[in-house]
């Protein structure tokens, strides 16, 4: 009886071990997707690169903040609100120093609520580059490093996991 149960429980952990291996490789293609879906987030932001800035813009004759971040995430059926303000609600919020590619950034240039958002570009020894749409110069990469946007910085949230 006691050489059954031996058995038993070799049986059990051999099934565990097994169900533990194929969970772990059918997790790999979900990440996968993901940085898919982050690349694809990105490109398409950048095919906007130097696009003029226009109020309420959404195309490459003309595109604001939002308009920039809508475009980019509808690109991988994420649809989000065409405001910052409202796109600030969404998604995790997270500290600086757990930046990654595709996260959104907010800030408060009009002095009061938050008015401004881009996409993290990449994330190289400490410094934050991110894409967005500025009334001056387009759509352009700028540092965090820079005195206005470290200064105007509100907060980032992740909507791609």
């Amino acid at each position: 009886m006691q050489h059954k149960n031996y058995l038993l429980l070799f049986l059990i952990a051999c099934l565990f071990v097994s169900c533990t291996k194929k969970l772990t490789n059918s997790s790999l293609p979900i990440n996968k997707v993901n940085n898919n879906k982050i690349d694809l987030v990105l490109n398409q932001a950048k095919t906007y690169l130097t696009t003029s800035y226009q109020y309420g813009g959404s195309t490459k004759s003309g595109i604001d903040c939002s308009g920039l971040v809508y475009n980019s995430f509808k690109y991988i059926n994420v649809l989000l609100p065409k405001n910052s303000e409202k796109m600030a609600l969404l998604g995790i919020e997270i500290q600086k120093n757990e930046l990654k590619v595709a996260d959104l950034l907010f800030f408060e240039t009009n002095g009061k609520n938050i008015s401004h958002v881009a996409i993290v570009e990449k994330v190289e020894r400490g410094e934050v580059f991110f894409i967005h749409a500025t009334t001056s110069k387009g759509v352009i990469i700028s540092s965090m490093n820079e005195k206005y946007w470290k200064n105007n910085f509100v907060l980032a949230k992740r909507i791609i996991f």
